[in-house]
């Protein structure tokens, strides 16, 4: 696994559509702390390759939402972070 890489994040950036399917049958996986740590679980997840973060001032916990195609459709929301899998170099 590459170290997560904050130089292509897409600030206050929702990447729509695409989820992977987490374990517990929802969209997103819960409980990343931060965009980097929600970048490391796309890094780890086979069929990832972009995220959204969603931070605290939305309602509920913090979440990473996973994406197995590249969106070509990207909203503004406040306090959400969306990136690729891997920065380039």
């Amino acid at each position: 696994i590459f170290p997560a890489d904050s130089s292509c994040l897409q600030f206050n950036t929702d990447y729509k559509g695409n989820d992977i399917v987490g374990s517990s049958g929802t969209p997103c996986y819960e409980k990343t702390d931060t965009p980097l740590a929600c970048q490391r679980l796309c890094q780890k997840t086979k069929d990832c390759l972009e995220f959204t973060w969603i931070g605290k001032s939305h309602s509920g916990p913090l979440k990473c939402c996973l994406k197995h195609t590249k969106s070509n459709k990207h909203t503004a929301n406040f306090d959400v972070v969306s990136g690729p899998k891997f920065c380039g170099k």
